[in-house]
């Protein structure tokens, strides 16, 4: 039993060593490199899309159109649902995103608390890493459409009727509201000493603006439609500059308009958003670590 117990108290150690042995790898990433390459993807993303399915380059919309995107579980023409869709690559990009704003979050928050006592900043980061956790299960298990078919179902109503329509936008109003409360809190009431670093600070305005937006424009869609309308407006512009007629993507439920605004403009903003606060982190991180905790440990005659 002693030597069981042993054993697997060294496991544990090992592992934590490892989780700590990563961390110390991946902070040494200059954060800045990680926000351009998610701005340099996205760009590379609109480009490839506008050449393939607005000027049809070389005619490659007839080489993508028979070729299937396993990711998306979809034909890969029109190329803009392929690889904006749910499991496409840019949602896999954003995963990562938030997992590692969860992991580094985590970590940093639990060496401000036990090796500075700098309660505040670890408990901003703490709440955070939990709200970066609660994004990444929305967006891996679309909660909130669990959440909807449910009461849909308890109120026995058709969900695209009036009353339909109205219970989907107030149950995501709510729930919008629910997940966007914890980072705000978080922010509002101990986020003043991580506020004071002025280059995470700048991260973390843009990574809350573009969640944000992301998500009031998620909740209210079914209000007045207005995610169809304002499709159908871009649509009309694109239009405008392709050779010849568009490949037409929709689904059951909803037409291209619409999707044109859930997929090429709320996903972006989404990545943008997780980009902006991992970069935050990242930065937050670099500056304990090799900064403030050097310091800190010179003060105490501790070696680091």
């Amino acid at each position: 039993m002693l030597n069981q117990s042993l054993f697997k108290g060294e496991g544990i150690i090992i592992k934590k060593f490892n989780l700590h042995l990563l961390y110390n790898k991946l902070i040494k990433i200059n954060p800045a490199w990680i926000f351009t390459t998610i701005i340099f993807y996205l760009v590379a993303v609109f480009i490839i899309c506008y050449l393939v399915d607005i000027i049809n380059i070389f005619e490659l919309r007839h080489t993508f159109e028979n070729l299937w995107c396993p990711f998306a579980k979809t034909n890969m023409q029109p190329l803009w649902a392929a690889l904006l869709l749910d499991n496409s690559i840019t949602q896999v990009v954003q995963l990562i995103t938030l997992a590692g704003i969860f992991y580094f979050a985590h970590i940093i928050s639990k060496k401000l608390y036990y090796q500075l006592s700098w309660k505040k900043a670890a408990m901003f980061w703490g709440i955070l890493s939990v709200a970066a956790m609660l994004m990444f299960l929305e967006e891996k298990f679309n909660i909130r459409f669990i959440l909807n078919a449910t009461v849909i179902a308890f109120a026995n109503v058709e969900e695209y009727d009036p009353t339909g329509v109205a219970l989907r936008s107030t149950v995501e109003l709510l729930y919008y509201t629910v997940l966007g409360f914890i980072p705000l809190y978080a922010l509002f009431r101990f986020g003043r000493p991580v506020w004071e670093h002025s280059k995470t600070r700048y991260f973390i305005l843009f990574g809350y603006f573009m969640y944000g937006y992301a998500a009031i424009a998620s909740a209210s869609r079914y209000i007045y439609d207005w995610y169809t309308i304002a499709g159908g407006k871009l649509l009309s512009i694109t239009e405008n500059y392709t050779p010849e007629e568009l490949v037409y993507f929709e689904t059951e439920d909803r037409p291209m308009e619409y999707w044109i605004m859930d997929l090429i403009i709320e996903e972006p903003v989404e990545l943008l958003g997780g980009a902006g606060l991992l970069t935050a982190v990242l930065i937050y991180c670099r500056y304990i670590e090799n900064i403030i905790l050097p310091n800190s440990c010179k003060k105490t005659g501790k070696n680091t």
